[in-house]
């Protein structure tokens, strides 16, 4: 909380990346999701199979999790709120 009170700008600049980086890892790890989901066999009878146009190596995966960790814990240290990284959407 310091920090933010001290550093405005910088703390609103670590915020903002830290909801890109939750938004750049959900958006891409729901993608390689759907493909392993698409090959349960009732699934891809019905709908077919998905391959992830973007697949991902496992160190981008695992850089994803831990900035979207580390934004996380940004917000709560800061005890500030935001409806996207603390799961109130829609609240």
């Amino acid at each position: 909380m310091r920090f933010a009170h001290a550093h405005p700008l910088a703390s609103g600049f670590i915020g903002a990346v830290s909801v890109l980086m939750l938004l750049i890892g959900v958006g891409l790890n729901m993608l390689q999701a759907a493909a392993p989901i698409s090959e349960i066999p009732f699934i891809s009878e019905k709908f077919g199979t998905f391959v992830s146009p973007l697949p991902l190596p496992v160190w981008l995966n695992l850089a994803l999790g831990f900035g979207a960790v580390v934004g996380a814990m940004e917000r709560a240290m800061g005890m500030r709120h935001h409806w996207l990284l603390d799961g109130g959407a829609g609240t």
